[in-house]
């Protein structure tokens, strides 16, 4: 097992505090991953 890596992350729209930064990738990739279980699909896909 490995830790998180948050450079593989696609980066957040607009400014974020540092200290809020890496809360905001965790709870966005969260969504992402609750919206793919319930089947929806994502509206853009990272590049």
């Amino acid at each position: 097992p490995m830790n998180i890596n948050f450079g593989l992350f696609p980066p957040l729209e607009g400014k974020v505090k540092k200290k809020e930064r890496k809360p905001a990738l965790a709870k966005r990739a969260l969504l992402d991953l609750e919206r793919w279980r319930d089947g929806d699909r994502f509206a853009e896909v990272a590049a």
